[in-house]
């Protein structure tokens, strides 16, 4: 494993800029996910790294040496693409092998050892299929070995892919999108097994995804590309409770984000309807403003901002409601029990906590809680 170091990266196609001055650490064994809509540049900035592309402006240091001008093969970067990019003509133990075998052997010797005409090819080919083995036992597709991709299952290709690209013992591992193209249930699984391969090979890992769900359940930590740029580097906590901006915001999570024009009074006090937060941005005093709560910010309550219930969308322990308030819908998430009818009124309390409040340019700002007057 190896520390990535990415300064001032910038890439354009024709007229059109496509990276803007990406700068980027990865620390030795890191797993951090590249996370953006499509056409961001994240799949580039991945091509870049791996040598498939070359950038405008900028420099990339692996472990300490700079790779300008160095070729892919001799990068020690290994791959893992969208489509698993494996030879359909070839077993899974021969898809695994190959890196090995391109590196050490001619072709001349590749050509002997398949067909056992050279014994220094046939030493190498055996030790190659030990290491095989061996990775395949780690990654428990052993029995996998001797079929070919068409017998394999989307999750069985990609252990196989993994396999190939960890074979190699590189640097850093790059994956673009790898579960794209899995079933939901098998991404769930598919995402667990990468985060724990990742985690016991140390391996430095560029993870590109658009799925915030995989990126939050793999990451240590999360850069969030948009139009070109990363907006926000941090752990998935980080970005999910404190977005630096309302589009990190509006991106980040499965539900979207409830939020409310304000006109801030003199002395910069929030409040959520007729609802005090007991917090205030003397910052944005009688200034326009955001203020942002994510569906678990806001509770049923006995009393508060009246609201009526307009649907409920069930999710085994909990539930989302989309209610009314004020001619606009809101969403909540609440435990699945005790639910409203359709229909029904109810009254929703927020958690000051959980307020997050934007300026006019969507800039993340501070909230303070009022200070309560001394007891004399």
């Amino acid at each position: 494993m190896a520390k990535l170091e990415i300064q001032g990266l910038s890439k354009r196609f024709g007229a059109t800029a496509v990276l803007h001055s990406i700068s980027l650490t990865a620390e030795a064994g890191e797993f951090i996910s590249l996370l953006g809509p499509s056409g961001c540049g994240k799949s580039t900035l991945l091509r870049i790294v791996a040598g498939l592309e070359q950038a405008d402006a900028g420099s990339i240091r692996l472990g300490g040496r700079e790779l300008a001008g160095v070729a892919p093969r001799d990068r020690n970067v290994a791959m893992v693409f969208q489509s698993f990019a494996l030879y359909p003509q070839m077993t899974a133990r021969e898809n695994i092998a190959l890196p090995l075998r391109a590196r050490r052997l001619t072709r001349l010797q590749r050509l002997a050892d398949r067909f056992r005409l050279d014994g220094a090819s046939r030493c190498v080919g055996a030790e190659i299929d030990r290491q095989v083995e061996a990775l395949a036992h780690t990654l428990e597709i052993s029995a996998l070995l001797d079929r070919h991709p068409v017998a394999l299952s989307g999750g069985q290709r990609q252990r196989v892919a993994l396999g190939r690209a960890l074979i190699r013992q590189s640097s850093l591992l790059l994956m673009d999108e790898p579960l794209s193209s899995l079933d939901a249930r098998l991404r769930v699984q598919t995402r667990e097994e990468i985060a724990q391969i990742q985690r016991q090979f140390g391996v430095t890992c560029l993870f590109v995804t658009h799925d915030q769900a995989e990126a939050m359940a793999v990451s240590d930590r999360i850069a969030v590309m948009l139009h070109g740029r990363i907006v926000q580097l941090g752990t998935p906590q980080e970005i999910y409770r404190a977005p630096r901006s309302l589009a990190v915001a509006e991106f980040i999570g499965s539900a979207p984000l409830n939020r409310f024009a304000l006109d801030l009074p003199p002395d910069g006090t929030v409040q959520f309807g007729e609802v005090p937060l007991g917090m205030r941005a003397p910052a944005q005093a009688g200034k326009s403003v955001t203020l942002a709560f994510r569906p678990e910010g806001l509770r049923l309550a006995a009393a508060g901002v009246p609201a009526t219930v307009r649907r409920i969308e069930y999710h085994g322990a909990e539930a989302f409601l989309r209610v009314e308030h004020a001619g606009r819908t809101l969403i909540v998430r609440t435990g699945a029990a005790a639910l409203p009818a359709i229909g029904a009124p109810i009254h929703l309390a927020p958690d000051p906590a959980a307020a997050l409040l934007f300026d006019v340019e969507g800039k993340r700002v501070a909230i303070e809680p009022l200070r309560e007057p001394a007891h004399v």
